[in-house]
């Protein structure tokens, strides 16, 4: 099959749909099938992939690029596919339905996001009834023009309920590359001497509020004596750095906490040998991937409860879920971090749960989506 992958920006912009469309793509090319990525971006850039095509876009100071049409090569190539896989509802979602209007070639879209959780952490000054109307407006009219809806978990059914939205979709959980975040060795982690004899906490993700690091870095900072020989590492960026920055300053706790910034592809496997635990506050997940991985690679996991996130870890298990309260989190962490008997057999239970991830039993379920809508 010609399938064709379409998202707001692509590589070199890191996010977890920039993941998810990459995974499913080298798996569908391994089977054979040939597949495109179309994206805004900056035409000239390599992605050392093929079949990846960029329209001209803005560039943003986050790495995102915005664009408002697609390139005359991507719209001709658009005709050409089989299937077309929408990842994003706003602007090159809407983009490929009007390239493709009149003809038959099926549109499957993909909802990643809690658009309501953004929405009030982005645009807080709107009223929430307003941004309500809106979301609910804008996504009813694109769900209509599509052939078919996917979930990744049933957290996204949970954003359709309070917009009063009825969808019709289907459930296909991502997929990680178990064997790949398995082969991680932590004497190739850049952090590994520094970091060599020490208990690490690792949160792996963009540095964002909706993300909630300021939770997670507040409560190790108020209970450092709960985690000794433990350092907590954030493996990732954004605009929460700076003042989280400050937030370790304050406690003196420098030689605690160390910020790694963004961490290419390649090292996640080393970064999570070296981890004990993973750590993760957000609360506006629909199935996220750094937790996915973490499992995958036998990494036990301290979360805060929330949508998404309770369809990973498995409380008592292979992690703890929390409440949003520093010191039950705390307490998890500390029994993790100080109880070896007790983190071996979470480790043990982990391994064996992280074999449910595949990204090829993901990839198998879009094949049959696909063919069944090319037919």
């Amino acid at each position: 099959m010609r399938i064709a992958f379409v998202a707001d920006s692509y590589k070199p912009y890191t996010s977890g749909v920039t993941h998810c469309i990459t995974l499913w793509k080298r798996v569908l090319e391994k089977w054979g099938h040939e597949v495109f990525v179309f994206s805004f971006g900056d035409p000239s850039f390599d992605p050392h992939e093929a079949h990846v095509v960029y329209s001209p876009g803005i560039p943003l100071p986050n790495g995102f690029f915005v664009g408002t049409r697609f390139s005359p090569q991507v719209r001709s190539l658009l005709k050409s596919m089989d299937v077309v896989h929408l990842n994003h509802p706003f602007l090159t979602g809407p983009q490929v339905i009007s390239a493709l209007s009149g003809s038959n070639i099926p549109l499957i879209f993909t909802n990643h996001t809690r658009y309501d959780l953004y929405f009030r952490y982005y645009f807080p000054f709107i009223p929430y009834k307003i941004q309500k109307a809106v979301l609910r407006r804008v996504l009813n009219s694109f769900y209509r023009k599509v052939n078919r809806v996917i979930f990744p978990s049933r957290s996204v059914l949970e954003m359709l309920s309070n917009l009063n939205l009825k969808v019709e979709g289907v459930i296909i959980p991502n997929g990680v590359d178990v064997e790949r975040l398995r082969g991680g060795q932590k004497e190739r982690c850049p952090l590994f001497k520094l970091l060599e004899g020490k208990k690490v906490v690792l949160s792996l993700g963009r540095l964002t509020a909706e993300k909630n690091p300021r939770f997670i870095l507040q409560t190790f900072l108020n209970h450092l004596a709960d985690f000794p020989e433990t350092c907590l590492v954030f493996a990732g960026d954004g605009q929460e750095r700076s003042v989280l920055e400050q937030m370790v300053a304050q406690k003196n706790a420098r030689d605690r906490v160390v910020f790694a910034g963004n961490v290419p592809y390649d090292q996640v496997p080393d970064y999570l040998a070296l981890a004990d635990v993973f750590v993760t506050a957000s609360l506006s997940e629909v199935h996220p991937l750094t937790v996915m991985e973490a499992q995958a690679a036998g990494i036990p996991v301290v979360a805060v409860h929330a949508p998404g996130v309770d369809e990973i870890v498995r409380n008592g298990e292979t992690g703890f879920l929390t409440a949003l309260d520093e010191g039950e989190f705390a307490q998890k962490l500390a029994l993790l971090c100080g109880n070896d008997d007790l983190y071996q057999k979470f480790h043990r239970k982990t391994l064996t749960h992280g074999d449910t991830f595949r990204v090829e039993h993901t990839v198998q379920r879009l094949l049959e989506e696909y063919e069944r809508l090319a037919q």
